[in-house]
């Protein structure tokens, strides 16, 4: 039946009949509208968490803003101003859970042994908590558990964010902090001027054996080493000081005391207790080290040695530095010989060496701060060059490189001699690469005295006489070879070398007799036996140079009585006046002329026409002259590119720079990626002692991966990247070695091998270039850019006028040169 809509017309849609719904679709629908529910209350208890934790890192973050002020606050108390506080907390951390557990500390080292190496740490003085020149003030990073030490250096990751700690460990015979020996110090009173000084010193703590050395007899040294400003003069004074009642005792042994003093500076050596007269350090034929004229004072009571001992020490070579105002710039040599009824004659020999300093810390740019500074390094490098020489056991020993350790040769020789060397440190963050150097130097000794061949490095009988010719002969090879690579590098230093023919030398050594007689009669004359003539002195051209003033005051007062004449027409022969006059004028010419030649060949960094035939004077100008050159280490290891390395090397060579090749492990023989086998001058680890202005790593993928690989060298680079020096790498080295360093993150731009694996880790940088450099940072592509990159390297540390003229003496294509010179205006 049809049913009309009243109000539309329009019919109403049917509904469908309900249909009866089962239990279990009912039970459906109800679980359907209570899911949403349920969502809400999970999505509420998930905000009221994430709430509940972020007021939890709140209060977390309070909390260590809250602590990191109270530490500062702590640490503004204990007299440091901005240092860091994270790195400080770090350490702090450090030595509570490490360095105080017994098990971080060995148990004490043998002190029979010949040689005892002990570390002794100076406090943090006030002044370096401060900060100073734009940098935060100084943390102490140096942690002593003894016999072991520990340097915290302080260092951050690559992000520039991340900080962390790379801890260096060392172990020692002895190790003390700056609070041991308070105890000591407190119940022994020193007399006399020194205890005055109230000298706090570990005499005890470094077990030296005095009343057995005075007792039994023998030789004993000791030698304090160390940063300048570290603490190795006062440290020696109060060893005087321990000395000087350990000597005397109780007075019931009545002994006869020989007191010497004096120090080494300059390569001289000066007697600190006669006016600081000049001393020659001579060999007798025995080989015995001889010092003729030197002052032997005798000393009866503590109050005489003490006044001696203070006398030496207030004569002492000082100069302030930027490290240190009163600095020791030189070696001094205190020798103490006693003699009883009851007991044999003993030496004590304390040795206080110069404080070791890098050319660029002591900011000094006066040429005789630069020489004395060269000094002091090559002394210190030739007492590590004896004590390398006794740890590899070689037959030789170069004893004669210095005067230090002609010196201290009987030190090392000598039967029954013992020695303790005291390493001195400073814990301040600055000092952190000193601090490390020193302690390796003394980490190194202490290996050579652990070696059961020290004892027996006595030479043989002979020995000395049958390698003399030998050694002779390697040695003016050698003069021979450094003269002629000098030459070639275009350095211009006006030497003239004569070499004597080998066949014409003397069968002995060519050293003055120890008589005053003989000595005399050979200082007038500057020729030895064999043709050979002797360097000149510095007294020598002095009295040259007094003898030209004296000279010139007679040619002027010639002078002066000719133009009176000439007034007074006591003259009136023009002619005659100009032949007199002439005579005069060439008089004064030759006059200093000779003068002029003299102080040529007494002064190494004059360029003058200097002829030179004593071996060791030219060693030693062609050392301060090699010092001045830049100097470059070049890494390479097996498997690395030959083109490379050999191109590199040649080119910086032929530029004028001075060219180390160091490799990692401790084998010296390397073999290079298609079979050629080079030698290298020494391992990384020991080239890590050292400073150079530029750091240079050849490609070839399996020798940049185990380059890449050495710590060492990886030290070294992030080292000289962050002291603003050179960094080169070529080919895959980029990649493998720069690049996992940070030495690239804060590179404009860069370039390596075209791989897709170093693509890929140097990303947005690569550029399409050759050679590239940005931040002190050179890259190149490969083997075909290898000599470019040689000169862009010569180019930065030797001028773009020095690049130019070794592209030019290569004959490299016209483009290379172009270019170096484009960049050069640019």
């Amino acid at each position: 039946m049809a049913i009309s809509n009243a109000a539309g017309g329009r019919s109403p849609s049917r509904t469908p009949p309900r249909t009866p719904r089962t239990r279990a679709e009912g039970a459906a629908q109800s679980q359907s509208v209570a899911t949403p529910r349920r969502s809400v209350e999970k999505c509420v208890v998930e905000v009221a968490r994430l709430k509940r934790e972020r007021e939890a890192r709140r209060r977390e973050s309070a909390e260590k803003r809250l602590e990191r002020d109270q530490e500062e606050e702590s640490l503004k108390a204990a007299g440091y101003a901005s240092c860091d506080v994270q790195f400080e907390r770090m350490i702090r951390e450090f030595r509570a859970s490490s360095i105080r557990n017994s098990s971080w500390m060995s148990p004490r080292s043998n002190t029979d042994r010949r040689i005892q190496v002990v570390v002794r740490k100076r406090p943090l003085f006030g002044y370096e908590k401060k900060p100073s020149g734009g940098k935060t003030g100084q943390l102490d990073i140096v942690s002593i558990a003894n016999p072991r030490v520990l340097v915290h250096e302080c260092k951050v990751k690559v992000d520039g964010i991340t900080k962390f700690l790379e801890n260096h460990e060392f172990a020692f015979d002895r190790a003390y902090s700056e609070r041991s020996g308070t105890g000591e110090v407190a119940s022994h009173r020193t007399t006399s001027r020194l205890k005055r000084r109230r000298c706090r010193y570990i005499g005890h703590a470094c077990r030296v054996p005095t009343k057995e050395v005075l007792r039994e007899g023998g030789r004993f040294t000791v030698f304090a080493y160390g940063q300048t400003g570290s603490g190795k003069t006062y440290t020696m004074v109060g060893m005087e000081a321990r000395l000087i009642t350990s000597i005397f005792g109780d007075g019931r042994d009545r002994r006869s005391v020989y007191v010497s003093f004096f120090e080494i500076y300059g390569g001289r050596a000066y007697d600190l207790l006669n006016r600081r007269s000049r001393l020659k350090v001579l060999e007798d034929a025995s080989q015995e080290v001889q010092i003729p004229k030197l002052l032997v004072r005798r000393a009866t009571t503590v109050d005489e040695l003490s006044s001696i001992l203070y006398a030496g020490n207030s004569a002492r070579t000082t100069f302030a530095t930027t490290s240190n105002k009163d600095s020791s710039r030189s070696h001094a040599v205190c020798v103490i010989s006693t003699s009883s009824e009851r007991g044999p004659e003993a030496r004590i020999t304390l040795v206080d060496l110069a404080g070791s300093e890098r050319a660029h810390d002591s900011q000094s740019h006066r040429l005789e701060r630069r020489i004395e500074g060269a000094e002091i390094n090559k002394s210190l490098l030739a007492l590590k060059e004896c004590v390398r020489a006794v740890d590899s056991g070689r037959a030789h020993i170069p004893f004669r490189a210095s005067k230090l350790t002609m010196v201290l040769r009987d030190a090392f020789l000598h039967e029954g001699a013992r020695m303790v060397m005291i390493a001195c440190i400073k814990p301040g963050q600055r000092s952190g690469d000193h601090t490390l150097n020193t302690l390796r130097y003394a980490a190194r000794l202490k290996r050579s005295s652990a070696g059961s061949g020290f004892d027996d490095m006595t030479p043989r009988q002979g020995a000395a006489a049958d390698g003399v010719e030998s050694l002779e002969k390697v040695f003016l090879s050698g003069v021979k070879s450094l003269a002629g690579a000098l030459a070639r590098s275009g350095r211009g230093i006006g030497l003239h070398v004569v070499v004597p023919e080998l066949e014409s030398l003397p069968e002995t050594e060519p050293w003055a007799p120890l008589d005053d007689a003989s000595h005399e009669e050979t200082s007038e004359d500057t020729t030895v036996s064999g043709g050979r003539v002797a360097p000149l002195t510095l007294e020598q051209v002095m009295e040259e140079h007094l003898k030209a003033i004296q000279g010139d005051a007679a040619l002027l007062a010639a002078e002066t009585e000719l133009l009176a004449k000439i007034k007074g027409g006591q003259v009136s022969d023009m002619e005659a006046y100009v032949q007199e006059a002439r005579q005069i004028c060439e008089r004064k010419v030759n006059l200093y002329k000779s003068l002029w030649r003299d102080l040529g060949a007494l002064g190494p960094t004059l360029r003058g026409g200097c002829v030179v035939t004593c071996a060791q004077y030219l060693v030693d100008s062609l050392l301060i002259i090699i010092q001045e050159m830049p100097s470059v280490l070049v890494a390479v290891a097996n498997d690395s590119e030959e083109i490379e390395f050999n191109a590199t090397v040649d080119v910086l060579a032929r530029g004028g720079c001075k060219v180390t090749v160091a490799c990692p492990g401790h084998d010296r023989n390397v073999k290079l990626s298609r079979g050629v086998h080079v030698v290298a001058d020494m391992t990384l680890e020991q080239a890590s002692e050292m400073q150079f202005d530029m750091i240079a790593c050849p490609g070839g993928m399996p020798g940049a991966k185990h380059l890449g690989n050495d710590a060492f060298l990886a030290t070294m680079l992030r080292t000289q990247h962050t002291e603003g020096k050179w960094v080169a790498a070529i080919c895959a080295s980029p990649a493998v070695v720069l690049a996992p360093n940070g030495i690239l993150d804060d590179v404009d731009k860069c370039t390596c091998y075209d791989a897709p694996a170093f693509r890929e880790v140097i990303a947005k940088k690569l550029s399409p270039e050759r050679v590239v450099v940005s931040n002190k940072v050179i890259t190149s592509i490969g083997p075909g850019s290898a000599i470019e990159f040689g000169l862009e390297c010569v180019a930065r540390l030797q001028g773009r006028d020095k690049a130019v003229s070794v592209a030019k003496g290569l004959l490299v294509t016209p483009d290379v040169i172009l270019r170096l010179e484009a960049a050069g205006k640019h």
